[in-house]
């Protein structure tokens, strides 16, 4: 008899002892399992129908400990067959599964030379430094432009770009086909580094790669100086006035380790992303330098020339602003912005840009290019001029328009026609040193009606 049958014989045993004062006679355990006979059936009919509390409850009783049996006895099959069945090695086979998961390998690198130029540029994108390392051979030969460097000096370089999340735009890299023996890759690329990305401005970089054996023996980049300054023009400003000193553009050669040349870069990005927070804050673009609320402000204030909103105007301006331009009170723009409109007069922006300051007075030279109706009609090109605005707190304090538009050719022709056409009303459209338009009611509609008079007749020749 097995161990299994043992255990089943004896739990049997164990439960018609339990059941014994239970049951309502003393009939052995396997006849107790039988299926019960037609009798006892009626019988059990018929104490449904003629109802006596003792035997029915004994009935019952009966019933459910027949059925707790044979639940107890599927669930001890059930159990044994379980650890019959069960796996001896389970532990181990998982074990064995883990450690297979866990095992490292060593990835290949390549030896075809454009594969090992490709694996270049993959490492970079990744950041992995010490990929980079593995392809550069100790000894390899590497110069930008006419610098030289070691290979840990451009690791340094390059970790100083990784960090500030630099990217090679549309890479072409081929190979070249009178390298001879050893084989060369010509790649060109355009730099993007995080100065620049706003702008989505690149740097044209071309180099030559030599590579031998999947390492890189010498590497030669020819890179256009002046875009540099280009690209990173107006962050290079902002970044001055934003830490109190220009950023950190320390030559490769000259940081202490990878370590710290990839703070370097990491440092720029930061100050990238405040540089962006700060464009998108204060409604500046990327060609004004610096990016601050004056700038913004100043920006506001053409565009609201163009606009014709004097009332915009007006409220960016002190109450007792110094004005010299067509207006000369803060008061007077309302009026500005009817004549303006009545002649046609636009601003198309440029820039905004640092002008003269003091701690207190921030002063920013907002650039654009300047049209009216008479221009468009003669085919001028636009004027080129500035507002000179001065900020204190916010406000403009300050203001004035060079070059005025009494300056410009447009204004000399239409000046030199009015007075041939309509000499009696000269007197109440500009002042008497023929210096500026005046600004009344009376006379701004003079203004729109021999402006609309001026186009048609240059229109028809």
């Amino acid at each position: 008899m097995t161990s299994l049958e043992n255990s089943l014989r004896a739990y049997a045993e164990f439960l018609e002892e339990q059941s014994i004062d239970v049951l309502p006679d003393h009939t052995p355990l396997n006849d107790r399992l039988t299926e019960p006979s037609e009798g006892d059936v009626i019988m059990i009919d018929d104490l449904e129908k003629s109802p006596d509390p003792n035997t029915k409850e004994r009935v019952a009783r009966s019933g459910r400990v027949r059925t707790m049996f044979a639940a107890a006895a599927i669930v001890v099959v059930a159990l044994a067959a379980a650890v019959l069945l069960w796996p001896e090695s389970t532990t181990e086979v998982d074990t064995a599964e883990n450690s297979a998961d866990l095992e490292v390998t060593e990835v290949e690198l390549p030896t075809e030379p454009l594969d090992v130029v490709e694996r270049y540029y993959e490492f970079f994108a990744a950041g992995d430094l010490d990929g980079l390392g593995i392809l550069i051979a100790d000894d390899a030969q590497i110069n930008d432009n006419w610098l030289e460097y070691t290979k840990e000096q451009w690791l340094r370089r390059a970790a100083y770009y990784v960090g500030q999340g630099a990217t090679h735009e549309d890479r072409i890299c081929e190979l070249d086909p009178s390298s001879g023996a050893v084989a060369t890759v010509v790649c060109s690329h355009g730099t993007l580094t995080a100065a620049a990305r706003p702008t989505g401005e690149t740097v044209p970089i071309e180099r030559r790669i030599t590579v031998l054996d999947g390492r890189i023996l010498v590497l030669g980049e020819v890179v256009r100086a002046p875009d540099w300054i280009t690209v990173s023009a107006s962050f290079e400003q902002w970044a001055s006035w934003a830490v109190g000193e220009p950023p950190d553009n320390t030559e490769c050669c000259e940081w202490d380790s990878i370590d710290d040349a990839l703070a370097g870069g990491q440092a720029i990005a930061r100050l990238v992303a405040e540089w962006e927070s700060d464009i998108e804050t204060f409604g500046c673009e990327l060609v004004d330098r610096p990016c601050t609320a004056e700038t913004g402000l100043g920006r506001s204030f053409v565009v609201a020339r163009g606009e014709w909103d004097g009332a915009a105007v007006a409220e960016l301006i002190g109450e007792s602003a110094e004005v010299d331009e067509l207006a000369t009170t803060r008061d007077d723009y309302l009026a500005v912005a009817e004549f303006e409109r009545a002649i046609g007069r636009t601003f198309e922006i440029i820039e905004c840009k640092t002008g003269a300051s003091t701690s207190e007075r921030i002063g920013r030279w907002c650039s654009y290019f300047g049209e009216t109706d008479w221009s468009r009609a003669l085919g001028d090109r636009p004027e080129r001029g500035v507002f000179d605005l001065v900020f204190v707190e916010g406000e403009i304090v300050e203001i004035s328009d060079s070059p005025q538009l009494v300056d410009t050719n447009a204004w000399t022709v239409f000046e030199a026609w009015l007075r041939d056409n309509h000499a009696d009303d000269v007197a109440t459209m500009i002042d008497l040193d023929g210096s500026k338009p005046l600004l009344t009611t009376e006379s701004i509609a003079l203004w729109e009606q021999h402006t609309s008079e001026f186009v048609a007749e240059v229109s028809t020749g």
